[in-house]
């Protein structure tokens, strides 16, 4: 990325990290722990856990999701030029695509860990000139968490976005990560109809990747963790959701791999048409 490219996104984190402090954190009575913090920003609604019968509710939850959307827009169509007109005569020639591809995943990976963690950074500081933030080590701990399975997700749908371009053009990629996610957030209610089955509940509350953003909704095996959280279950591991979303990430940068490997890039490029 160049510089004015970066200074564009850390001024998308500036500005969107600067909103959710202001819409979404406002505890009743002036004072805030770190932990509480965090999962506000995850999802939760004061000192209760995202609600998955209330329309309203999930609703918020999506506008939450707008930074991570924003970046998977901005980097997922910003990376794709390589993929475009001259980018891919050149990239055609290069004789280890398979370098090319990790070296360009690395980058992703960088600037969506730099994005996190302003992006977050934002909405702590502008919090504490708002209200008084009350400093713990499991606050630390779930800030930490958060920008890891945050970060985990943004990277894999950005990648995909990217990989999904060189198929079907980055504006269709992009309205297909976006809707899907959408969807996976709108099948969060049927969770409403599935409390009374035990086992049917599990299974559909774990394999939704949307609900894995939720910390309010995990547990944890260490016990400051746990009892910061109060999840009102325990179905759903905090560490499960680190190896799910991590499995999730292989699995797209193994397909993204192949395909580079083996498509015909200047027959592939979509957005100015191929040669």
């Amino acid at each position: 990325m160049k510089h004015k490219e970066i200074t564009f996104l850390l001024l998308m984190g500036f500005c969107c990290g600067s909103l959710l402090a202001f819409t979404y954190i406002n505890p009743y009575n002036g004072q805030i722990t770190l932990s509480e913090l965090i999962l506000q920003l995850s999802g939760s609604r004061g000192e209760f856990s995202l609600g998955f019968s209330s329309l309203p509710e999930l609703l918020s939850f999506s506008s939450k999701l707008l930074p991570t959307f924003l970046f998977e827009l901005y980097v997922g169509t910003s990376l794709y030029q390589h993929f475009c007109t001259a980018s891919v005569y050149i990239f055609s020639r290069t004789p280890n695509r398979i370098a090319w591809y990790a070296k360009e995943c690395i980058v992703i990976a960088r600037f969506t860990l730099m994005y996190q963690v302003f992006l977050v950074a934002i909405s702590v500081i502008v919090t504490c000139f708002r209200y008084n933030v009350i400093w713990t080590a499991t606050g630390w701990g779930l800030l930490i968490i958060h920008i890891g399975i945050y970060s985990l997700w943004s990277f894999s749908m950005t990648l995909l976005v990217n990989i999904l371009a060189i198929l079907l053009g980055s504006g269709n990629a992009f309205m297909i990560i976006i809707v899907a996610q959408l969807i996976c957030v709108t099948c969060i209610r049927l969770l409403n109809s599935l409390e009374s089955n035990g086992t049917l509940f599990c299974t559909v509350l774990n394999i939704n990747p949307i609900a894995h953003l939720v910390i309010g909704w995990q547990y944890s095996s260490l016990r400051g963790l746990n009892e910061a959280i109060h999840a009102p279950w325990n179905v759903m591991s905090l560490s499960g959701t680190i190896f799910y979303l991590i499995a999730i990430m292989v699995l797209i940068l193994v397909i993204g791999g192949h395909y580079v490997h083996k498509c015909d890039l200047i027959i592939s490029d979509l957005e100015f048409g191929g040669m």
